[in-house]
């Protein structure tokens, strides 16, 4: 271990998130959707850990959170082209949060119980309880800085294992590039066929329709009125 005397020579992990915004969960699918749709997020990336929450510890968090759990409730992603109209390929990937996503979308999908019932038999407003997560975007360049960035977020003192850990020091190690996968892929890893997710795009599409459908109708109201004369 390095020993260090001076404060200002302790190095610094990645820096941090260039955006943050708070999604509820009640927006959550929608908000989850276009980031896969529109900045092509990836969260099946080789350096993230599997689905390995069983469905015990996905009702624990569930439950943590229902009581008013603070902790736990942010997301990391990483877009290097965000706010900026570079030529650089449109990529993103979700580096740290994987497993507090799908607990939420299962829940929110009825695929199981928290407090003994399912999501659809609750009443009230989740957002009038400040349920949702603390939603960071950073715009590292390389993918490198993004294999730095999850070993800082899971080394210290998380529940990663070492093996897990070790595979992404290796892989920042031998510079291992990154590429996005095909569209169906990236789809199929974010599972957004659950029915919370179709459901949620269905109500956008109904809303949009009918916003255009006002506009159509606006447009023709004012298309009516009588035109002022033109001066000669």
């Amino acid at each position: 271990m390095v020993k260090y005397t001076r404060f200002q020579d302790v190095p610094q992990f990645t820096r941090g998130a260039v955006y943050h915004v708070d999604v509820g969960w009640d927006y959550l699918a929608l908000h989850y959707y276009r980031y896969i749709e529109h900045y092509n997020m990836d969260v099946n990336p080789k350096f993230q850990r599997g689905h390995v929450w069983t469905e015990q510890q996905k009702v624990r968090y569930i439950e943590f959170i229902l009581q008013g759990g603070k902790t736990g409730r942010d997301i990391y992603v990483n877009c290097p082209n965000w706010n900026s109209s570079s030529d650089m390929p449109k990529w993103c990937v979700l580096v740290d949060g994987k497993q507090r996503l799908d607990a939420v979308f299962g829940f929110l999908n009825n695929e199981f119980k928290a407090f003994d019932s399912y999501f659809s038999e609750y009443t009230g407003a989740m957002r009038m309880t400040h349920i949702g997560f603390h939603w960071y975007v950073n715009d590292l360049k390389t993918i490198e800085e993004v294999y730095q960035w999850y070993i800082d977020l899971n080394t210290g003192g998380t529940v990663h294992t070492e093996e897990e850990v070790a595979k992404v020091k290796d892989m920042l190690a031998r510079k291992e590039p990154y590429e996005l996968p095909p569209k169906d892929t990236r789809y199929q890893d974010a599972r957004v066929s659950r029915g919370v997710i179709q459901d949620a795009l269905a109500k956008e599409r109904e809303r949009e329709a009918k916003q255009a459908e006002e506009r159509r109708a606006r447009d023709a109201e004012e298309a009516k009125k009588p035109k002022g004369r033109k001066k000669k």
